[in-house]
């Protein structure tokens, strides 16, 4: 799971609110500075190479909040292709101040930005992140001592920091401790529990735990069993980038369509193939294997017939 801050995209849509952490986290760092926002907002607005100078220039000056937000739009790859070596050295900048900074930071020293990974490094710098303040940064150490890479394995340590993150609202952490109830490993499996943090998670778009708690509503884990439920949380897990989602979604929504009992020409089976349809070319779109594109293709044929068919009832609903 990926431990960065908040994407640049997301910032640019709430920065309108001064009160708000630009990156969606629960954090103590500073505001971001309104010349930083109108930067930020020249790029939402269409003028990317105005607002990357601007934003350089306050760079250069010196901005701790101007090196966040160009560095995490340099990761993200917002402005073109990711630069992460770019971005790592941004956060070098923005750690002296800002915890999502040191954060950031850490995680590009966990996965070897430039170089050979040092965990070691990346767990001191998630606790000194989390000493500045930013919650998300400590369930970052906890998944580091839960699983003994970079420092000593201590699970229940690392479960406890998690769910300090959890409680402070961070939707990563919550989705982390919702895995660790649903898997069993460190805790006794209770899925009603994992039920509980993944829904907290998936209440602020997180897709893996959208995802996953769908489908333990499809299997009825830990509670009642529900496919429309399962359907609406693969939605949102789907529309919140899960490359999973789209998949389980269509296949629901193909067996559907096969067994159910609408009326010919009925609006809401020609809703359903199109939906069906939108999310199949998504996973034909971004599945690496062959076997499964294959099979989606061949889904997506399917639901064509079936549009066709609707079609021409409409078309000629007395014939």
């Amino acid at each position: 799971m990926s431990r960065a801050g908040w994407s640049a995209v997301v910032a640019l849509a709430i920065l309108a609110a001064p009160s708000a952490d630009a990156w969606g986290q629960v954090s103590a760092d500073p505001p971001v500075g309104q010349d930083v926002s109108a930067a930020l907002r020249q790029i939402h607005d269409g003028h990317p190479v105005e607002g990357r100078k601007a934003l350089e220039a306050l760079v250069k000056a010196g901005r701790a909040d101007a090196a966040e937000a160009l560095g995490e739009i340099l990761q993200g790859g917002y402005l073109g292709p990711p630069d992460r070596k770019a971005a790592c050295e941004l956060f070098v900048q923005s750690s002296k101040t800002w915890g999502a900074g040191m954060h950031n930071l850490a995680l590009c020293y966990e996965q070897g930005v430039n170089g050979p990974p040092d965990l070691a490094r990346a767990a001191g710098l998630y606790e000194r992140a989390g000493q500045m303040g930013y919650p998300k940064a400590k369930c970052a150490l906890g998944n580091l001592l839960i699983a003994g890479r970079g420092v000593p394995a201590d699970p229940p340590r690392g479960l406890a920091l998690c769910k300090e993150a959890a409680d402070a609202g961070v939707a990563d952490a919550q989705a982390d401790v919702g895995n660790q109830y649903l898997m069993g490993r460190i805790v006794p499996r209770d899925p009603v529990e994992a039920r509980r943090w993944y829904q907290k998670a998936a209440d602020q778009h997180q897709h893996q735990a959208a995802r996953t708690l769908g489908e333990m509503y499809a299997r009825g884990d830990g509670g009642p069993q529900s496919w429309s439920e399962a359907k609406r949380l693969w939605r949102v897990a789907a529309e919140a980038g899960d490359v999973q989602a789209p998949e389980l979604l269509a296949k629901r929504l193909t067996v559907e369509l096969l067994a159910a009992d609408f009326r010919p020409g009925d609006p809401r089976r020609a809703a359903d193939i199109a939906e069906a349809i939108k999310w199949s070319q998504v996973t034909i779109a971004d599945n690496p294997d062959p076997k499964e594109v294959e099979a989606a293709k061949g889904g997506v044929a399917i639901l064509r017939g079936m549009q066709e068919g609707e079609r021409k009832l409409m078309a000629h609903p007395s014939s």
